[in-house]
């Protein structure tokens, strides 16, 4: 009967972790909120880059770790770094943007493996073209159609500045407002700072007379 009941326990741990780290994807004012808790994390080894192949393998191994953070951040000095995320969808297919980094990232490369087993791919960043799915206010993010199931998300950052992962799963209405109110909020800010360095330079100006 003991023996029973860890099993039973482990299934239920086991069921539990999982829905936990899969993201479940949201048709309201949820699916603003970052995901970075539901990654898991592998760093590569410098000089020895994996292919997709190569991380898909690592990651069934279990070689991946639990991500801690809303919005993982890796710094300057951090090497090459997949991220997987499990995305289900329990509606229709439809068109999302899927937000997957601050725009001061180097390079970002990204695989999304739909259920029908379809594979589209996608690259962005400084290094690769600046201006290429760079939202204002919220970062780089690429349009797709999430269908029917659970897809499986690879990314892999290579940056030489550090790297903020703002990760959100947004369906394709809802992201005009959000970033309108991210570009406000960032204008917003930019003016502070500006009406700041006006108020130090005639502080300045005055002083010195």
């Amino acid at each position: 009967k003991l023996s029973l009941g860890l099993i039973f326990a482990a299934v239920f741990a086991a069921a539990t972790a999982t829905a936990q780290s899969r993201v479940e994807v949201q048709q309201d004012a949820r699916a603003y909120a970052r995901i970075g808790k539901s990654a898991q994390i592998l760093h590569e080894t410098r000089g020895k880059p994996l292919t997709l192949k190569e991380a898909e393998s690592a990651y069934a191994k279990g070689l991946f770790s639990a991500s801690n953070d809303d919005v993982p951040n890796f710094g300057h000095l951090a090497p090459p770094t997949w991220i997987h995320l499990s995305i289900h969808n329990a509606e229709a297919a439809g068109p999302y943007r899927i937000y997957v980094a601050q725009g001061w990232t180097g390079r970002l490369e990204a695989w999304l493996r739909r259920p029908d087993g379809s594979v589209q791919t996608w690259h962005a960043g400084l290094r690769e073209l600046p201006a290429k799915d760079l939202r204002p206010g919220v970062g780089f993010g690429f349009d797709t159609e999430l269908q029917t199931g659970t897809s499986e998300l690879f990314i892999r950052v290579n940056s030489n500045a550090s790297a903020a992962l703002d990760m959100r799963v947004v369906p394709m209405p809802l992201t005009a407002a959000m970033e309108s109110r991210a570009e406000a909020w960032n204008g917003s800010v930019h003016g502070f700072l500006l009406a700041l360095i006006l108020t130090y330079a005639l502080l300045w100006a005055a002083l010195k007379d």
